[in-house]
């Protein structure tokens, strides 16, 4: 066993050497890839096994790692075992650019501009943290997988103190960092039945004796006895195993059946009549469903066919799915997931399928040469047969012409009985590979392998080229009103076009090329299937809002109505998801990661801040935001933003130790030397009179409005990362990377230090009222405490850093943002109410608005967004309602579904 694993790529050699010395210095075990391959060795797999070997993995990210093939590799097996993984940057990368297993955890910068000492103190600690849940993670699974190879040989098994121990581990595992593989429960379960057969076997011989020596009533009360203790263990470790395993299922891109688990524990829980509905068994049990529930999107899952899925379509009324294969069949399914028929005819795979405008009839093409036409109740009307294999199909808007594109280059327009009215090829086009005509009927697009799109008349005349794209075109569409055009590119992007050829938006985000394409009925969004095994939905801006996993290629996508969508997948399904209706805007207009959002007291103004060295100022009325202006800082990225209750006053503190104050208009007033290297926090009290920054130097200072420092408090012993004012302005409470909260009279008095947290206490924030605060930290701890300085309430609410905390205006709420990509709300007493689920990358800061409809959320993928609140209630669900609206959920999943078994499809009967 090792304490760390590096993973580096050669070029940041003389960094990891530095790094390697300094830790193995202090006595810590590493493996690394000079000094731990033996010559002669398979070095891939020595790898591995210095992966699986190790306590924690770290990467050292840079844009060589980000380019070497072989540390990908190394990400994508620790992240198969589960591993602890630790990223730390020895040169400048994007988040965009750094995998979401990566990019989602604190990172610990080692750039040549940053500490070295301070940033090594950091990663010191995060080795550290946890260390036996660590440990104990890498001995089992180390013993896991051996058993795993030797055929689940029972002699590998644990026992006695070992299983006791394992065991124990398991059941603390909920919530913390590496959490177990499914080869982990197996083992420790599978070890748990074996020694519950020994102990039986041991009871019976034991009896023997007892009937010599106490007689048969003696034996049977001892056998009860154990075997009553054995079967309860049994049980319970049966719950968390299932509750462990929804977890991982859900997040293994199987959000249904993770549900279905959850619901199946939280079931099975009260059958155990000897467990109290207070211990904590039942609290994690239900946590664990209410997360769940929170997050799923999948709504239902359409299985049954033989081979991979190549397209699928929504019928003009939005009731029927037709789908298409390569086992050379059509089926449709109502939108519930039934299925309704299969047309079989097709001698080989099935490419396309498309629906008349009236709905009656289907048109589907094939690698057979043929295009067949199809009544709703599977019958075959007519076979159009073709010289080549035909890729894609389209009716006109009259259904009185098909348009097709063929594999050898050519695009024909026929009638439904198969007359020819026209045919082209254009030179050098290549393959066409996608056709559509428009909404009016009168032109056709076209999808080529020059990377080309083209807009055509109906009579084969060239009207314009859609050029840009840098890979052949796969897919294309035209916007429901006939404005606008989309293409889809193996190039891995959507670009977005108006009928002059001009680009409006490129799209990126996918991985690899991008397959199939369509815009939703009311033409605000798009949604788009990859080779990257995902769906994704932007807004028209090219703000990405959603991302859906299969296990395959995704190779077609459609909506079923405005606010859900359905992917087919060569991993054989269809799946539908459900669109969050909670997001009301998307405030873009940052070029690199936001760092923190605030709104005025009045409500009407937003201020952004950004490491592109801005400011930006939006109008708010309530339900839209207006841009109004971009402030640019003098020199260095500002940390921080406040305003004062009217929006007047604008101040932002950052990198470069300075505090700039401007007015409305975006006129520089002051400028303010904190004396430190780095202001961490800035903020505004609530009469707008008085401002407090927190920064490296360990001490928050307090200024007038027009620049004048008034006093320095000093008490933390590291930087300060976080400064709230009480709602009468008489108390300030800051948060430190010493792990403490302190509170001060606005005097300068320390009135008292709030000791909980285990690391960083990153954000802080008062109650309406006054007499409660909230704080978030590294730890990933939400805390409440009275302001008398007793904690009230822990919640383990991330499961990575919380960066930002507040109360909601009426005090019933609270919300918190994390590294973790997720805004949660919460109940007073710790319950989930809504995982608000959007960014793609670590939440910077949230704040309410004044009137508590909105919450405000800023992240590093530049974007801020705005949530609609006002249908979300406060009160959360009580756990019989929880389990109630989870079986509602499922209800299509377990009413529809080919492949559940009868006991699951029952589990909310």
């Amino acid at each position: 066993m090792t304490d760390v694993f590096i993973s580096y790529c050669r070029r940041n050699k003389t960094f990891i050497q530095k790094l390697h010395e300094r830790l193995t210095n202090e006595g810590r075990d590493l493996w690394i890839d000079w000094e731990d391959i033996p010559p002669n060795a398979d070095w891939r797999a020595e790898i591995a096994d210095g992966i699986q070997k190790a306590d924690t993995v770290l990467f050292a990210l840079s844009p060589d790692w980000l380019a070497s093939y072989e540390c990908k590799v190394e990400l994508e097996q620790a992240v198969q075992m589960n591993k602890r993984l630790l990223p730390i940057v020895c040169e400048e990368v994007q988040y965009k650019e750094v995998d979401p297993s990566l990019a989602s955890l604190n990172w610990i910068f080692f750039r040549e501009t940053d500490d070295f000492e301070r940033a090594y103190e950091t990663l010191r600690q995060a080795l550290d943290t946890d260390l036996q849940h660590i440990k104990a993670h890498t001995r089992l699974l180390t013993r896991a997988i051996e058993w795993d190879k030797k055929n689940k040989d029972q002699s590998f098994l644990l026992r006695g103190k070992d299983f006791l121990e394992a065991e124990q581990w398991l059941k603390e595992s909920s919530g913390k960092n590496p959490e177990p593989t499914p080869l982990h429960t197996d083992y420790i379960i599978s070890s748990g039945q074996s020694q519950a057969k020994r102990q039986k076997s041991t009871i019976a011989g034991v009896a023997v004796g007892l009937v010599v020596a106490c007689g048969l009533a003696i034996a049977a009360f001892v056998q009860y006895q154990v075997a009553e203790t054995q079967r309860r263990r049994a049980e319970v470790l049966q719950i968390n195993t299932l509750s462990e395993t929804a977890t991982a299922t859900f997040a293994n891109d199987d959000q249904l059946r993770g549900l279905l688990t959850s619901v199946k524990a939280n079931r099975r829980l009260p059958m155990l009549t000897w467990i109290s509905s207070k211990d904590d068994l039942y609290r994690d049990t239900e946590g664990t469903l209410r997360q769940l529930y929170e997050i799923i999107h999948e709504e239902n899952r359409l299985e049954g066919h033989q081979d991979l899925i190549t397209n699928l379509r929504v019928s003009p009324d939005r009731s029927i799915i037709a789908s298409t294969s390569a086992d050379n069949t059509i089926k449709l399914w109502s939108k519930e997931g039934t299925l309704l028929t299969t047309l079989s005819g097709h001698t080989s795979t099935v490419w396309s399928v498309m629906f008349s405008a009236d709905g009656k009839t289907i048109a589907s093409t094939g690698e057979d040469r043929t295009v067949r036409l199809w009544t709703l109740d599977g019958r075959l009307i007519k076979t159009l047969p073709f010289d080549a294999p035909v890729w894609s199909v389209s009716f006109s808007p009259t259904d009185d012409l098909l348009a097709i594109a063929t594999a050898d280059e050519t695009v024909a327009l026929v009638r439904a009985d198969g007359t020819v009215v026209n045919r082209w090829r254009s030179v050098n086009q290549g393959k066409v590979f996608s056709i559509r005509f428009s909404p009016d009927g009168k032109q056709l697009l076209t999808g080529s392998a020059d990377k080309i799109a083209r807009l055509w008349d109906l009579k084969g005349n060239l009207l314009q080229t859609f050029a840009g794209h840098t890979g052949e075109i796969w897919a294309v569409r035209f916007s429901p009103d006939g404005t606008r055009v989309a293409t889809g590119s193996a190039d891995n992007t959507i670009r977005l076009w108006d009928l002059t050829g001009k680009t409006l938006q490129t799209f990126e985000g996918h991985d690899s090329g991008v397959i199939s394409i369509a815009f939703s009925p009311n033409g605000q969004r798009l949604v788009s299937g990859s080779a990257d095994h995902t769906a994704r939905v932007w807004d028209m801006q090219g703000v990405l809002l959603h991302t859906f996993h299969h296990s395959d290629i995704v190779s077609g996508v459609d909506f079923l109505d405005d606010d859900s969508v359905v992917s087919g997948s060569y991993d054989k399904t269809v799946r539908i998801w459900w669109l969050d209706p909670e997001l009301r805007q998307n405030l873009r207009g940052h070029t690199r990661r936001v760092l923190d959002v605030a709104i005025s007291a009045d409500g009407k103004t937003i201020a952004s801040s950004s490491s592109d060295r801005t400011v930006e100022m939006w109008q708010w009325d309530g339900n839209q935001a207006q841009f109004l202006r971009s402030i640019a800082l003098p020199s260095g990225e500002p940390n921080s933003v406040s305003l004062d209750p009217t929006g007047s006053l604008i101040a932002a503190a950052g990198f470069d130790g300075k505090i700039y104050l401007w007015n409305r208009e975006g006129t520089l007033l002051h400028t303010l030397t904190s004396g430190t290297l780095e202001v961490y926090t800035v903020t505004i009290s609530p009469d707008g009179q008085t401002i407090a920054t927190g920064g490296a130097d360990n001490t928050i200072k307090l200024w007038s409005r027009d620049g004048q420092l008034l006093r320095t408090l000093s008490g933390h012993e590291e930087g300060v990362r976080a400064i709230a004012f009480s709602p009468d302005g008489k108390t300030i409470a800051s948060g430190s990377m010493d792990n403490t909260i302190k509170l001060w009279n606005i005097d300068g008095t320390l009135l008292r230090t709030l000791k909980g947290h285990t690391a960083a206490v990153f954000s802080v924030a008062f109650s309406p009222d006054g007499r409660t605060l909230v704080s978030g930290g590294t730890d990933n701890m939400v805390k409440l405490w009275n302001i008398d300085g007793s904690l009230l309430r822990s919640i383990r609410a991330h499961d990575s850093g919380v960066t930002s905390v507040d109360f909601s205006p009426n005090g019933q709420m609270i919300a918190s943002g994390s590294f973790d990509n997720t805004v949660k709300l919460w109940s007073l007493d710790g319950v989930l109410i809504r995982t608000l689920v959007g960014h793609h990358q670590r939440i910077a800061a949230i704040a309410f608005s004044p009137d508590g409809n909105t919450l405000i959320s800023g992240a590093a993928d530049r974007l801020v967004k705005l949530w609609n609140l006002t249908e979300i209630d406060a009160t959360p669900l009580t756990r019989a309602e929880l389990i109630d609206e989870s079986c509602k959920w499922l209800r299509d999943y377990l009413k529809t579904n080919s492949q559940l078994q009868t006991s699951d499809r029952n589990v909310c009967s």
